[in-house]
C-alpha cells in the first residue's frame, strides 16, 4: 500500500490500471478495502484509486480526532486529487463523502446501499 502526505497527514492509498482516474471514497465506518471487489474490473479500463480517509483504516490517528469533519475530509480529498488524479476524474463515493469536493469530478456515482453481509 502506498502513502501520500497531504495536509500534514499520511493517507494510505492503492492505485491500479491506466487511463482516466476513478477515485473511490469510502463511507464513515469503512476503509479503502470496501472497494476491493470493484478494483480488478475498473482497473482493466481505468486508473482505479482508493484511499483511506483521515482517522480511518489501520494507521494511527495523527491527533486526538479534533479535526474529524466534513471540511477536513474535503480538504484532504482535494489535496489527494491535486497530487494523484486530475481535473477530469470520475468518482465513486459512499454516503456524504461523495459530495465533499465536486470541482474535480467529471462523473459522480454515489452509493447509499446498506452494509454488505460480509464487510472487509
Amino acid at each position: 500500500m502506498r502513502q501520500l502526505r497531504v495536509n500534514g497527514v499520511a493517507l494510505a492509498y492503492i492505485a491500479q490500471g491506466t487511463g482516466t482516474p476513478v477515485v473511490f471514497v469510502h463511507g464513515a465506518w469503512m476503509a479503502l478495502r470496501y472497494w476491493e471487489p470493484q478494483r480488478q474490473a475498473i482497473a482493466t479500463q481505468y486508473r482505479f484509486m482508493a484511499y483511506n480517509l483521515r482517522y480511518h483504516g489501520t494507521a494511527p490517528w495523527p491527533d486526538a480526532g479534533q479535526y474529524y469533519s466534513l471540511a477536513t475530509h474535503a480538504a484532504d480529498l482535494a489535496a489527494f486529487m491535486d497530487r494523484r488524479a486530475h481535473l477530469n476524474s470520475c468518482h465513486a463515493g459512499h454516503e456524504f463523502k461523495s459530495r465533499t469536493f465536486p470541482r474535480h469530478w467529471r462523473k459522480l456515482w454515489t452509493s447509499l446501499s446498506p452494509m454488505p453481509e460480509s464487510s472487509p
